[in-house]
């Protein structure tokens, strides 16, 4: 590989170390289509790709996350250009990688929803932090206390669904507004007896 017979935990080992010539050579051979020279590379790279990771994803994703990053090591390899030099190879490569695993996740981020949605995230948009948290600590205490019966499940989601769900056009039955101003008193009384 580097001009001796090194073994292939001598050559991960020397990739791991920083050796960019070493990496180089690999790459060459990868992209002549040497399936070995490509996984000893991945396998040289792999706790910089994990590390990468487990800085940017959350640990739920950690385990599809890097396997998403080995396949995509493959391809930062093939279009990598030998002709430059071999300096910071492995830094190239690792960010090519974690670029490509960025901009193939993008897409999942695509929010669908009404008006009334995008006008919901405008207000969470505008609001500083301190009113955010108390907005969480507020709502935190009032699912325990629908959790502890202050409201039954189809009160609070009649509530949920004639306040947020449903658009202004749609009229409520009588049954909905009865069972609505009922929910309502009781957040109402609630609401008063937490302040």
């Amino acid at each position: 590989m580097s001009g001796r017979d090194c073994s292939v935990d001598d050559t991960i080992e020397a990739v791991r170390e920083g050796n960019d010539h070493l990496l180089r050579q690999l790459v060459v051979r990868a992209q002549a289509g040497d399936a070995d020279a490509a996984i000893t590379a991945i396998w040289a790279l792999h706790p910089r790709l994990c590390a990468v990771v487990i800085q940017r994803r959350p640990i739920r994703e950690w385990r599809t996350a890097i396997d998403d990053y080995i396949a995509l090591a493959y391809l930062a390899i093939d279009n990598v250009n030998t002709g430059e030099p071999a300096r910071h190879l492995a830094d190239k490569i690792i960010a090519r990688t974690r670029r490509r695993h960025e901009r193939a996740n993008e897409g999942w981020k695509v929010v669908s929803g009404g008006e009334w949605l995008l006008e919901t995230l405008e207000v969470f948009a505008v609001e500083n932090v301190e009113n955010q948290v108390v907005a969480l600590l507020e709502l935190e205490h009032l699912v325990r206390s629908v959790d502890g019966g202050l409201l039954t499940q189809a009160a609070w989601h009649n509530l949920v669904n004639l306040r947020i769900g449903r658009s202004p056009d749609q009229p409520a039955t009588d049954l909905e507004r009865s069972s609505l101003v009922r929910a309502q008193r009781r957040l109402d009384n609630w609401r008063a007896e937490a302040a």
